[in-house]
């Protein structure tokens, strides 16, 4: 009688276990092509938003190229160094100085602040010096 039991349970216990793995299988399955689904749409969207980039950056510099063939500027617009920035991490000192000079900052404009990129923020830490008023820069190299 025990053994029609505990073989019963088993039975029981092992039918309940392959159900609820069929179900999670369904389940995992579903939200799978949910997924893929999404991510084929976003694919879609991030190479038409690219498209769209590359005809903007051709319109801007079309127009920038009128505005110098009519006599405009003699120097590159400031748009021309911003495009030359798109999609890099890191902009050289020489082309982040001559940007903030065609926006029209410099020492003087900004008054008692200083514009400063992201990176160097993540690089600086303000140490208090104890008993003065004043605060240690310290710019990590790295």
């Amino acid at each position: 009688m025990k053994r029609v039991l505990l073989g019963t349970l088993i039975l029981v216990a092992g039918t309940a276990v392959f159900a609820a793995l069929r179900h999670s299988t369904g389940v995992l399955g579903r939200r799978t092509v949910e997924t893929r689904q999404t991510l084929i749409a976003q694919t879609q969207l991030l190479a038409e938003a690219h498209k769209e980039l590359k005809n903007l950056e051709g319109n801007v510099r079309s127009l920038s190229k009128n505005l110098v063939a009519l006599g405009g500027a003699a120097d590159p617009p400031a748009s021309d160094l911003l495009l030359s920035c798109i999609g890099s991490n890191h902009v050289s000192a020489a082309q982040s100085e001559a940007l903030l000079a065609q926006l029209g900052f410099n020492w003087a404009t900004t008054g008692d602040y200083v514009v400063v990129s992201k990176d160097i923020l993540t690089r600086l830490s303000l140490l208090p010096m104890q008993g003065t008023r004043s605060h240690l820069i310290n710019v990590s190299r790295g």
